[in-house]
């Protein structure tokens, strides 16, 4: 059996906290589906964090070339719009440029994950997951947990979920307060990744994790994957 390798490079160490089991989950997924979960035992995934002066492309270059070696380069980028698309233009196709001109010096396989608005939609989209994660009593309506289908159209939804995190304290112990960084790593793990697919930013990793495996030759083509 073999061990599958991708670098991670965040934004940030709650987006680390909350993707990388999100990732690690999605692909082992992906390898059972395709009959490929007993081949690789394992999937390492190794934070990748460069210098962080530099443009956004000398950064994803940067973490290429850390990432030397691995299977895979996975970049997080933060829509902060109501599509992927237009981020993916302006945030990982020009790092994805120099990557593709430094050769063999940097890893080749990268793949974006872009959330739209921001990561925290995520951590939205598993109402009974996030309600356990808080310990409360209050519905999500109370709360003021948008429906499924609202997720990606809410803006600032870090705010929001720090506005849910405020409510629930109300009724907590002064002493026992929960802290919106709390969420992140527990979420991570016990996030409905049935839900998270009905996202279209989540749908659109896994269609391009899938084509990466397949081109790597982890999984076999399939005519209906």
């Amino acid at each position: 059996m073999s061990e599958l390798v991708f670098g991670l490079y965040f934004e940030g160490s709650t987006d680390e906290s909350f993707l990388s089991s999100v990732i690690r989950r999605i692909t082992t997924e992906i390898l059972v589906k395709y009959d490929r979960g007993d081949v690789w035992s394992d999937i390492i995934l190794i934070p990748v964090k460069p210098q962080k002066n530099g443009s956004q492309e000398q950064k994803i270059l940067a973490a290429a070339t850390e990432a030397c070696g691995y299977h895979l380069l996975i970049v997080h980028a933060d829509a902060d719009a109501p599509t992927s698309v237009k981020a993916r233009k302006m945030l990982f196709d020009p790092g994805l440029k120099l990557v593709r001109q430094a050769g063999e010096s940097a890893c080749q396989d990268l793949l974006p994950i872009i959330p739209i608005q921001e990561m925290e939609a995520w951590l939205l989209t598993d109402k009974s997951a996030l309600l356990k994660e808080l310990g409360t009593n209050k519905s999500a309506s109370e709360l003021g947990i948008p429906p499924l289908r609202q997720i990606e159209s809410i803006a600032q939804p870090k705010e929001r979920l720090e506005h849910i995190v405020r409510l629930v304290n109300q009724s907590r112990p002064r002493s026992r307060p929960i802290e919106r960084g709390d969420l992140y790593e527990p979420m991570g793990k016990t996030v409905s990744l049935a839900k998270l697919a009905e996202l279209s930013a989540c749908q659109l990793f896994i269609s391009d994790l899938t084509e990466v495996l397949i081109h790597l030759g982890v999984i076999p083509y399939k005519t209906d994957h």
